[in-house]
């Protein structure tokens, strides 16, 4: 019997040492493993029981305590008395597993138990599941709030009506085209064509252009990927732990793991091959080459672009900017007649100065009264040109809601919506609500009598900063060459005396160069600041990123708490809110942070829009960057954190370890890192933030706004049409932000290790850039209000932050060269893109001619309606104390103020707008035959005939 036994084939066998690989089939017919190695690893794929790979199985002899090491969260388990092998303790919540591992022996801290079942119950699961209740019903009854809100009938019919045509005015329009039609889909905003005007400016140009680089580029690294990625089975080869023993000796081996304190295998160095070394010289030099030929054809389709006068000719090219006039310099004739004089004293024509625009200096609770005044202003213009084509239309829009005799008294009439509805509206647009009972006397706008409107006027004091428009480009060029104004603006008694120069008496006035055409200044923000009240400011919009940055952290960190200690588990509710809510919680932390930054730079002020999407860039970028951070860092803690650990412990000390390069040496983490990624990345990057945020940004507005209106007459045409206007062409966030933060983000993934999965990564960033790039082009050819873009001062900000993502794909080529972190070769490409931006592309930067068209032929040329503004229109209060000198003369002609959404109003509009749109005139139509009470106006499809006499 004993010789039978030991004759037995394999039984009794044991192999000579530790870490000897044998195939599994030799385990299986009885080898047993060396007493220092009592415990059997299965290899051939990623260490688990189950691999993809079509090598032959294999494995190994390990020591206990080694299982933690070869596979994630790992243990020997019994097999049979004596016999063991390492396997994952799959138990949600359990710190160690049972011999067998199909009951927990000791539960993760947070977790009680174990239950006579053998699993652990997280402590933390009953107020998780009232949260989720609570939540749960908050959404219902919002919900259900909307749902009331759609189903009641509409009883402001004239509101809704006025909004939607307000609404469809604003779009961008081919103004030059009989009936003023929406651009095709298929419309040119990319390149340049000679006499052809760019859609919404030339910096709209330069800005979808840098959608067609993140897809050059991704196709580039998609085709690197392909031809230098691993397969699968060599990806999973390369992390099998067999693989690595069999290519040292078993003793040195052995040896090499006793000395480590981690107890981590030692690293295969062979693994970083030539091919990987070649793939990432060949992403990072193609992507290289791609951009710098696109940064120098972006410059000389700029110079192309803004010298071409028989396109577009941007009107600030016929204005100088002057600063540094008096509080009490506020009457432009006086100016006017001063600036004439320096005209003579330099030998240029004093007729060619054109009209001057004094910046006034008000807070904000001024402008409110500004704005109010300015929109009974157009109510006055409306009415004068017979816009309001039914005595209903002008009583609505006259009336404030509260007058008995116009209104009547029944509740569907002043029905402000349920409770949500007006919550929402007060958050938007900041109509007051009516909410358990209490009604508020008034939601419009608080219009102020024209007596406090003109003694405010007359006590608003000057900026110091004037617009002077001259009638030729030579002109303004020629005067704001001069720098430093001859003569002195005197000062008069009133003004202070720090005010002036004290060698000389008078005021030295500044001359420069206009940047921005006049749409795009803001007058609101000229008022005067002290020091202390500016780093006041900057103080509480710190103190508010902060807080947003905190609140989302809160949520997120309650997210990944659940994640962390319910590590293990594939239990539906836990799936259902991992894959479910991932993606929705990026995107609202991003568009959180976003709405912060706007918020904070409209606070501060800006002097025109392109200075403040410029600060929007600056601020929305390194802010998205720390939420997109603490998504990477979040997903490799749950992948090597211990169950139950939380989530901000050790955040220091492991943070350098986290973002240290895999490789692919035969960590346990590997894989599952590039899986984790991949699970973090698609969809929740590149797919639901640009399905989302269009429907929280421009749909969840306009229904608010709808259902807000529709049953309450208290609020008028002018409030709908301030209330359902689109918001505009919007480039900073997501665009312009996204297009370096996600491309940062999938690129930071071939840092970390490069791998068979970016055969997938790369070609998902070409997916995220042709999905964003046709959400834009969607919503600035058919949703959003006309928006001008007259610079290249975002273009040149993207050109300096495009070195991140660069610098991210040199950082990988060094650490491949020197083991490392690559941090050095990431600092050294973004020393060598600034220069290569300030210098290199400069050169190719032409001279800007200076045109000898007249200022009223280049306003004539211009497309979309920009048209209409000059630097008077839309100063709003040079409108105001326009209109109220000349009704004091009994001057019958107004200055009518330049809104995108009213610039049908402005003089020689009437021409190009009067057929705008088919649906309005058939709306005015039954306005003017008084069969509008109460009912919507028809979809009208023909095209039928235009009525001017309703709109000129």
């Amino acid at each position: 019997l004993a010789l039978g036994w030991f004759l037995r084939p394999g039984l009794g066998v044991e192999l000579d040492s530790c870490y000897q690989v044998a195939p599994l089939s030799e385990f299986n017919a009885g080898v047993e493993c060396p007493s220092p190695c009592p415990v059997r690893l299965n290899c051939g794929g990623d260490g688990s029981e189950a691999t993809a790979t079509s090598q032959p199985r294999r494995a190994t002899c390990v020591r206990p305590e080694d299982c933690e090491v070869f596979i994630l969260r790992g243990q020997a388990v019994n097999l049979s008395t004596e016999a063991y092998q390492c396997s994952p303790c799959e138990i949600s919540g359990c710190a160690q597993c049972s011999g067998t591992s199909a009951s927990c022996q000791e539960c993760a801290p947070g977790y009680s138990g174990p239950q006579p079942d053998g699993t652990c119950i997280w402590k933390g699961l009953f107020p998780c599941k009232v949260f989720l209740i609570t939540l749960g019903i908050l959404v219902a009854w919002i919900f259900i709030d909307f749902l009331i809100a759609q189903c009641r009938t509409t009883t402001n019919e004239v509101a809704i009506e006025a909004g939607k045509i307000s609404r469809i005015r604003s779009k961008v329009r081919q103004l030059l085209v009989p009936g003023t039609p929406l651009y095709p889909l298929t419309a040119n905003i990319h390149c340049y064509r000679k006499g052809v005007t760019p859609i919404c400016g030339p910096g709209l140009t330069l800005f979808m252009n840098w959608f067609c680089l993140v897809m050059m580029v991704a196709i580039w690294l998609t085709i690197c990927a392909f031809c230098f990625a691993p397969t699968l089975e060599d990806f999973e080869h390369r992390i099998d732990p067999c693989h690595h023993f069999t290519a040292v000796e078993a003793n040195e081996t052995l040896m090499m793991m006793m000395e480590m304190e981690d107890k981590l295998p030692p690293v295969d160095l062979e693994i970083h091959a030539a091919d990987h070394k070649q793939w990432a010289l060949m992403s990072y030099l193609g992507a290289c080459v791609i951009s710098g030929a696109f940064l120098i054809m972006q410059t000389r389709l700029w110079s192309l672009m803004v010298n071409d006068y028989a396109a577009d000719v941007a009107l600030h090219r016929y204005c100088v900017r002057l600063s540094g006039f008096p509080k009490d310099a506020t009457d432009p004739v006086t100016i006017k007649n001063f600036l004439k004089e320096e005209l003579r004293y330099r030998g240029l024509t004093p007729e060619s100065l054109r009209h001057v625009s004094v910046a006034y200096s008000y807070d904000r609770e001024e402008a409110e009264t500004i704005e109010a005044a300015i929109e009974e202003h157009t109510l006055t213009v409306k009415r004068a040109r017979h816009d309001f084509p039914s005595d209903k239309y002008a009583r609505a829009s006259a009336d404030d809601g509260e007058s008995t005799d116009s209104l009547s008294d029944d509740r569907d009439t002043r029905d402000a919506g349920p409770f949500w509805i007006q919550a929402f509206a007060y958050i938007l647009f900041g109509t007051k609500p009516d909410c358990f009972g209490f009604r508020t006397p008034k939601t419009g706008a608080n219009a102020a009598s024209q007596k406090d409107v003109r003694s405010l006027l007359d006590s608003l004091p000057a900026s110091g900063i004037v617009y002077a428009v001259f009638e030729t480009e030579p002109a303004a060029a020629g005067f704001a060459s001069t720098g430093t104004l001859h003569s002195r603006w005197r000062f008069s008694e009133e003004a202070e005396s720090s005010d002036f120069d004290e060698d000389e008496s008078g005021y030295m006035i500044q001359a420069m160069p206009q940047t921005v055409d006049p749409a795009l200044i803001r007058w609101q923000d000229y008022f005067e600041t002290t020091a202390c009240t500016t780093v006041k400011q900057i103080f509480k919009c710190v103190l508010y990123l902060f807080f947003v940055l905190a609140l989302w952290f809160f949520i997120y960190g309650t997210f990944v708490e659940f994640t962390l200690n319910t590590a293990g588990s594939d239990g539906a509710i836990k799936s259902l809110i991992v894959d479910g809510c991932l993606g929705a919680l990026i995107a609202l932390g991003n568009c959180a942070v976003a709405t912060a930054v706007q918020h904070v730079t409209t606070y501060i002020g800006a002097e025109n829009d392109e200075n403040l999407r410029f600060w929007q860039l600056v601020l929305t970028v390194p802010l998205v960057t720390i939420n997109c951070v603490s998504d990477i860092y979040i997903t490799r803690k749950e992948i090597t954190a211990t169950v139950g650990t939380n989530w901000l412990y050790g955040i220091w000390q492991d943070a350098g370890q986290l973002f240290a390069p895999l490789g692919e040496a035969f960590r346990p983490d590997v894989k599952a890192t590039q899986e984790a990624l991949w699970s973090l990345l698609v969809p929740s990057y590149v797919a639901l933030p640009y399905i989302g945020e269009p429907m929280f940004t421009i749909l969840f507005p306009l229904l608010i706004a709808v259902w807000r209106i529709k049953r309450d007459v208290r609020l008028r045409p002018q409030d709908a049409e301030r209330m359902m206007i689109a918001n505009e062409i919007e480039v900073v966030n997501p665009p312009y932000g996204d297009m370096i933060t996600s491309t940062a983000t999938i690129l930071f993934t071939f840092w970390i290790s490069p791998s068979y999965y970016h055969r997938y990564f790369f070609p998902a960033l070409l997916f995220f850039a042709a999905f964003l790039y046709t959400q834009n082009r969607l919503r600035i050819l058919r949703v959003q209000t006309y928006t001008y873009f007259g610079t290249r001062k975002l273009h040149d900000l993207e050109s300096y932050l495009w070195a991140i993502p660069l610098g991210i794909l040199a950082g990988s080529y060094y650490r491949l060269l020197h083991p490392g972190w690559g941090f050095q070769g990431f600092l050294m490409h973004v020393a060598v893109h600034v220069i290569f931006v300030k210098v290199i592309v400069s050169l190719f930067d032409g001279r800007q001619t200076l045109s000898d068209e007249h200022y009223d032929h280049a306003r004539s040329a211009a497309q979309g309606q920009s048209r209409f503004a000059n630097y008077v229109n839309v100063n709003p209060v040079a409108v105001l104390k326009y209109n109220i000198a000349a009704e004091d003369a009994g001057i019958k002609e107004r200055l009518v103020y330049f809104r995108p959404s009213t610039a049908y109003l402005q003089p020689g509009a009437a021409e190009f707008m009067a057929d705008m749109d088919v649906q309005e005139l058939a709306f005015m139509r039954r306005l003017a035959a008084g069969t509008c009470d109460n009912c919507k106006a028809e979809q009208v499809r023909d095209g039928g005939d235009s009525d001017e006499g309703l709109l000129n």
